[in-house]
């Protein structure tokens, strides 16, 4: 479902951890390797989790910091995965764009999709969203592929808050002309969600189970 090389925007919540994780975890189910590149400041409290998660599954943590010194870089091996988990600090987004500009490769083998919350007070409505999405893709400085509907927020979630996702995802997609990707959620939710379209503007269902990473 998802190519090699990814890199997920989004309001801070949006749930761009939990995807990078899902795509991770299915690489190495299937006998792949990767790496999740993260932008968050070393003091970071969220660190801490990010990495005891990460080692736990078995998945290579980088900071962006260490992939700019690394001589190594990971996302210039074709068979591996790498996922950048971009924070919407401005800082993070400037970070990841002067990377992209230095390694043109990069950009060109990657696919950067914005990551939609609609619980979030900060993408609660289509003109916010559009405002994020328009703000980001300036801020980092390349297009965006693609939009994920990832409107859940742990299990109070039901299928309810999935489907006004999906609507205001297809909304700002058609606007913006960003395709949207996908719909991610517990199977029971995107399963009650997607029959309530006809035909349904959900993209790819992506069932997930980790939510709203602490």
């Amino acid at each position: 479902m998802f190519e090699k090389k990814i890199a997920f925007i989004g309001e801070t919540g949006a749930g761009k951890t939990e995807l990078s994780l899902h795509v991770l975890q299915r690489e190495r189910a299937s006998g792949g390797q990767g790496n999740l590149v993260h932008t968050l400041p070393a003091d970071s409290p969220a660190l801490a989790t990010m990495a005891a998660v990460t080692d736990e599954a078995g998945i290579s943590l980088l900071s962006m910091l260490q992939l700019r010194e690394s001589s190594e870089i990971p996302d210039e091996d074709p068979s591996r995965a790498v996922v950048f988990d971009i924070e919407s600090a401005p800082s993070a987004l400037a970070s990841v764009s002067a990377y992209l500009k230095t390694h043109p490769a990069a950009r060109a083998d990657m696919r950067v999709y914005y990551v939609l919350n609609a619980r979030l007070s900060e993408t609660g409505t289509a003109e916010q969203i559009q405002a994020s999405v328009l703000g980001m893709q300036e801020q980092l400085d390349t297009g965006i592929d693609g939009i994920i509907n990832n409107t859940n927020c742990g299990r109070a979630t039901v299928w309810a808050d999935v489907l006004a996702g999906a609507h205001m995802a297809d909304h700002v997609s058609r606007a913006l002309d960003i395709p949207l990707f996908g719909t991610s959620g517990t199977f029971g939710n995107l399963f009650n969600a997607a029959h309530q379209f006809s035909p349904r503007p959900t993209g790819a269902l992506i069932p997930i189970s980790a939510f709203c990473l602490s």
